[in-house]
């Protein structure tokens, strides 16, 4: 899904200076867990995919925040793997990385990220009791990421 998201990335964000070569965030997604995949089952063919899989996207990932981003990505998932006495701590943690991940382009934007991410996760606790079922963001995320990058391409190529 991230190779069909990438021309409407591009088509979207060209005019901002970003290049056809430059990665959408799923490749960051798909990296992370790569590597999750790699720690939770060693065996050397996962390490091998692992590492060609992260040392394949780092030169191409200066538009999905580079190694910050595979960073803040393995922390929310970190936050999940922990004891539930230390996921408080470690969720301040993580917030502290997506403001630090957004610093680069202002205070606005900084405490913008973190106010929306929380925003996200207190409306979803909100809708989806903790003993409920997951919300199925597998089956939708990723091909609703690429058709509001065609539709947003496709704007900014008409206006």
């Amino acid at each position: 899904m991230a190779l069909l998201a990438q021309p409407g990335y591009w088509l979207a964000f060209r005019d901002a200076g970003l290049m056809w070569w430059q990665l959408n965030i799923l490749f960051a997604f798909a990296v992370v867990m790569q590597v999750a995949r790699f720690l939770q089952a060693a065996t050397v063919l996962n390490g091998v995919a692992a590492f060609t899989v992260l040392v394949g996207y780092l030169p191409l990932s200066s538009a999905s925040y580079s190694i910050p981003g595979l960073l803040m990505l393995a922390g929310a998932l970190l936050i999940w793997q922990v004891r539930d006495s230390l996921r408080p701590a470690l969720f301040a943690a993580w917030l502290l990385l997506v403001a630090l991940l957004n610093a680069r382009h202002g205070d606005v934007m900084m405490l913008s990220g973190v106010i929306l991410t929380l925003a996200v996760l207190f409306c979803v606790h909100g809708l989806v009791p903790t003993s409920g079922r997951r919300l199925q963001t597998g089956r939708w995320f990723a091909p609703a990421y690429a058709l509001h990058l065609l539709c947003i391409g496709f704007l900014v190529s008409v206006l």
